[in-house]
């Protein structure tokens, strides 16, 4: 037997604290020949360097600057290069276990399990997914109290306890859907919860550096631990301010759209510089544009924020937060311009590249990370309203003039070079240069190098896309199948679909209809419910490449996704006359997306 240590009702829930303890008990029990390769020492060390023997703290989550800024700036997620280490852990687990398994048997046991922090939660929910049938370990969690009783609604946007038990039972709510656990209940329970207060007591600025890192790490339930930890019975003000925006934020993860719009609002009631009231109307017309997709109301947010900076009390900082408002505008409009007739979606869009390069302007002063990421983030955002405009030559030379020159010259330049490469790969086919599978290649490569599955299997279905448009069907099927075999390692039935359905259009091309059944009957054999009753599904042609490879990873993430692909849906392709493409339909299922 392994046991993880759980945690306790005063339990603050420390990201991974319990995966930690888990693969250190496991490490004490493996024999000596077992050989730690590469990937499974990065995967150790993003839990504890301890693990390793090495001295120094684990990584703060908010020195990864483009990921901090993206989560605690705008509203997402971006959890791949987590997901990519926790992915990491959870291989290294399976290959333990089964090891330490033999022909007897292994059981984790995982006391407390209803407080074990939400990314410790991740890896052990992956775990099991890489697990096969046969495989000779099995995971009992023992729970203080019932984690899927009913919960209090979170209220008005103040106090953090409905929040966090509302939290905690989506998550378990989920946790059952993937897991299917058999459930030995010795009587009736309530939720049993972490106590708000059980968390870090530090106050002002530091109090919103730890809630910050406890979002950068999608470890929502601590965020809100620390939070109330400082919110009970806090005088109003800008570090109030700032915990319930970043409460908010929690809130929009976990799906709780309405109590994020409503913390914003009551960190908005508690702010006083004009700049950070800005930006609090920027964030609620962010959220409403991407998860209500209320243009006109998301409008209105954007606009009171510009209004707000009338009265700014830096200039320097008021330009950035009006760039940040104008760069939202834009967003906006490039909504409003995709569900337009070609003439007008023209002449609307060259509006919303006029708008960003007013931002942009703005942008151009300031060194801080902060700067830094709003800079790239226009520049990027003005590439794609020129591939929305069709002018795909130019949004190549623009892609390479913005971001070429970053190429193996950052820190973390393992992690973007793939996404550069994709971008611009998929920039070429549409453009119809011949370089675009060279580039794609590349891309391919350098994601297999860094150990990251998620993103070489996307990248490997853009590949296997472009050779069939480009009538390259061998080399289609050759990479659909192996495209097959990789997003089933993931267990991901979803891309398994797309490259099935790949797969087989690329078998009726070459007039194989053995193969053809051979994919529908390989579907079946994986016993995955969502891959049984498919026949209608591999009858349709497979869909395009995405415009960008993915941020966040959903199978990991263990939090509902947005109804709409914003990247998707603004770069596809132009919606025929007549019926509803706005975005809001989209969400309704009435177009495609």
């Amino acid at each position: 037997m392994v046991v993880a240590d759980g945690a306790d009702a005063a339990s603050s829930l420390p990201s991974v604290a319990v995966a930690a303890q888990l693969a250190r008990t496991v490490l004490e029990q493996l024999p000596g020949d077992f050989v730690l390769d590469e990937r499974d020492r990065e995967g150790l060390r993003f839990l504890d360097p301890a693990l390793l023997g090495e001295t120094g703290l684990r990584p703060s989550a908010l020195e990864a600057h483009a990921v901090t800024y993206a989560i605690v700036r705008r509203i997402s997620r971006e959890s791949l290069q987590s997901a990519v280490k926790i992915d990491m852990v959870a291989m290294f687990l399976l290959r333990a276990l089964r090891r330490l398994a033999g022909k007897r048997g292994v059981t984790v046991a995982v006391p407390a399990l209803d407080h074990v922090d939400r990314p410790s939660l991740r890896v052990l929910n992956r775990l099991l997914w890489l697990s096969d049938r046969d495989d000779r370990f099995r995971v009992v969690g023992i729970c203080l109290g019932d984690p899927l009783a009913e919960a209090p609604e979170p209220d008005d946007g103040g106090g953090l306890a409905p929040r966090l038990a509302r939290s905690r039972r989506r998550l378990f709510e989920r946790l059952r859907l993937e897991w299917q656990p058999r459930t030995i209940s010795l009587r009736t329970a309530a939720p049993v919860l972490p106590r708000i207060g059980s968390g870090s007591a530090d106050q002002g600025p530091d109090a919103v550096t730890a809630v910050a890192e406890a979002l950068v790490e999608h470890n929502y339930d601590r965020a809100y631990l620390l939070a109330g930890s400082v919110l009970d019975g806090g005088d109003p003000g800008d570090s109030t301010a700032d915990l319930l925006r970043l409460v908010g934020l929690c809130d929009a993860n976990i799906g709780e759209v309405d109590s994020g719009v409503a913390a914003l609002g009551a960190a908005l009631q508690a702010a006083r510089r004009p700049e950070l009231r800005a930006h609090l109307h920027y964030l609620t017309g962010l959220l409403i544009t991407k998860r209500r997709y209320d243009l006109d109301a998301a409008d209105e947010e954007y606009r009171a924020g510009l209004e707000e900076l009338e009265t700014a009390w830096n200039a320097d900082d008021a330009e950035f937060e009006r760039a940040w408002l104008l760069n939202g505008r834009a967003l906006v409009a490039s909504l409003h311009a995709r569900a337009c007739p070609p003439e007008e979606r023209q002449s609307r869009l060259h509006d919303v590249m006029r708008q960003e390069v007013a931002a942009f302007r703005l942008a151009t002063r300031g060194s801080e990370p902060r700067h830094v990421y709003l800079r790239h983030n226009l520049l990027a955002n003005t590439a794609f309203v020129l591939e929305m405009l069709a002018r795909f030559d130019e949004a190549i030379d623009f892609w390479h003039r913005a971001f070429g020159q970053f190429l193996g010259k950052t820190a973390n330049a393992g992690a973007f070079e793939p996404i550069y490469r994709y971008r611009v790969g998929v920039l070429e086919w549409k453009a119809g240069r011949e370089e675009t599978t060279a580039s794609l290649r590349e891309a391919l490569q350098q994601a297999a190098s860094r150990h990251d599955r998620f993103q070489a299997e996307r990248i490997r279905y853009a590949l296997a896309f472009v050779s069939l448009d480009l009538g390259e069907t061998a080399e289609a099927l050759e990479h659909f199948r192996a495209g097959l075999m990789q997003a089933w390692e993931l267990r991901d039935p979803l891309a398994c679909l797309q490259h099935a359905r790949g797969l087989c259009a690329a078998a009726r091309r070459e007039r194989r209809p053995r193969l053809e059944r051979t994919v529908r009957i390989w579907l079946r054999l994986t016993g995955h419910h969502a891959l049984q009753e498919v026949e209608d599904d591999l009858a349709e042609p497979p869909s395009p490449p995405s415009p960008k490879l993915p941020a966040y990873i959903p199978g990991i993430d263990l939090e509902p996704t947005p109804e709409v692909n914003l990247n998707v849906y603004l770069a596809g392709p132009q919606p025929s006359a007549g019926g509803d493409s706005s975005p809001r339909a989209a969400a309704a299922g009435r177009v495609a997306t």
